[in-house]
């Protein structure tokens, strides 16, 4: 068998055209959806981005109170759950912080109430030397003593070890 096809050359070019005026409408509808998806795409990840460096900036700026609020139900939205419980982790770390400050200022206030109750100087008798040592094992200790000079060949000396039941 013998298969003749002919055609006019203005059929070729009219063909030729269709066919390019085609690849240049598919290329522009290929690039217009490219940038809308790319567009899409881009808000699906820089929102919750952007959401996370502002709450990261609001934290660092001290506001433990900050939330981050993203409801994507992927990775970001794991990111802001984990982000939330590192908030409230430090909140509870920070009032823990000023609770002990508000601790150390009362011990330190306790420490100088205590030293003023201390004698300050130990009494000289005659053949008879006397000496202190104090060192509480903590800021405050519970030991007191003192020197009660009765007369010029006797002396009280009171120790005691104070005790808090309350």
């Amino acid at each position: 068998g013998l298969l003749l096809v002919s055609s006019d050359l203005k059929d070729v070019y009219t063909f030729r055209s269709i066919l390019f005026y085609s690849a240049i409408a598919v290329s522009i509808f290929t690039f217009i959806l490219s940038v809308i998806i790319a567009f899409i795409l881009s808000n699906y990840i820089s929102k919750p981005l952007n959401k996370l460096s502002i709450a990261v900036q609001e934290v660092s700026a001290g506001n433990l109170a900050t939330i981050l609020e993203i409801s994507s139900g992927d990775e970001f939205e794991f990111l802001a759950r984990e982000f939330n419980t590192m908030t409230a982790s430090l909140r509870d770390a920070n009032a823990e912080k000023i609770k002990l400050i508000s601790m150390e200022k009362e011990l330190s206030l306790a420490k100088k109430i205590q030293d003023s109750a201390l004698p300050k100087s130990i009494p000289s008798f005659p053949g008879l030397d006397i000496s202190v040592l104090y060192k509480p094992m903590d800021l405050v200790g519970g030991d007191y003593y003192d020197f009660c000079v009765i007369d010029s060949h006797r002396i009280g000396i009171l120790i005691a070890d104070v005790v808090w039941l309350g």
